[in-house]
């Protein structure tokens, strides 16, 4: 099999999915994950470490659909303090994170890159 193939292959079998890593420092916090389907709803899979994933849509027109999805992916996050310290850490730096995805007009990951968040595109 030629590099060519496999890289039209890897485009094929991804070209509706977008994925995200997002990182507090090094460390790996959450990963993010939206599926554009054919009638142009978006799905948002988050997943902040330590807590179970969680979905969301969003639909329509005329606006980012990807940030209005992820904005009601945060807001079904269910999470609780901890009693040890890091836990207590994991439960502040969860509490910043879900308090910075707005939907007020910026995308969604400018609004964590702007509350020291790292998102990388993995996919």
């Amino acid at each position: 099999m030629s590099k060519a193939a496999i890289y039209d292959q890897h485009d094929q079998a991804f070209r509706t999915v977008q994925a995200y890593v997002v990182c507090i420092g090094a460390e790996r916090f959450a990963t993010v994950a939206f599926k554009f389907g054919d009638s142009g709803r978006v799905t948002c899979y988050l997943h902040v470490l330590g807590f179970p994933m969680v979905r969301a849509f969003a639909g329509g027109g005329g606006y980012d659909k990807k940030s209005a999805a992820m904005y009601a992916a945060c807001k079904k996050v269910v999470y609780q303090g901890g009693t040890t310290p890091e836990e207590q850490m994991r439960y502040d730096l969860t509490k910043l994170f879900l308090a910075s995805v707005k939907d007020g007009g910026r995308c969604w990951d400018d609004d964590l890159r702007a509350a020291t968040f790292h998102v990388w595109q993995a996919v």
